[in-house]
């Protein structure tokens, strides 16, 4: 989204400009700066900070649409953001392959035999098709 680019004038390099979109009122954000560092510095902070109008605006669609989606369970965003929280879940859980053989491995270690394991094995793959 967010873009520096050179500022030549007359062939110079004259300093640098950051462009981060169009803003809620419909215009472009651009800014001068004089040195690319200091360009950076400002796209920087502007990404780390709290949600800015601009990337609520760029993002009203999805916000919308799952706003939407709270709302056919009579939840709040609030409501979602805590239970997420509270689950613990996170966006590298592992693939539910790793878990029916880390299960079954456990299972393994604790003394169950073959049949009871191949059986397993295979309602865990029909299940996970």
């Amino acid at each position: 989204m967010a873009s520096i680019t050179p500022e030549v004038r007359n062939g110079k390099l004259i300093g640098y400009r950051s462009s981060l979109g169009r803003g809620p009122n419909g215009k472009d954000r651009r800014r001068f700066h004089k040195t690319y560092p200091e360009a950076e510095a400002y796209v920087e902070s502007e990404r780390a900070g709290d949600l800015g109008t601009g990337e609520l605006y760029q993002r009203r669609v999805e916000i919308l649409f799952n706003l939407q989606q709270l709302r056919k369970v009579n939840a709040s965003l609030n409501e979602a953001v805590e239970f997420y929280l509270k689950h613990g879940a996170k966006k590298g859980n592992p693939p539910f392959d790793d878990v029916v053989k880390e299960f079954l491995e456990e299972k393994k270690q604790a003394g169950r035999r073959g049949k009871y394991l191949e059986g397993l094995e295979d309602k865990w793959v029909r299940f996970s098709e």
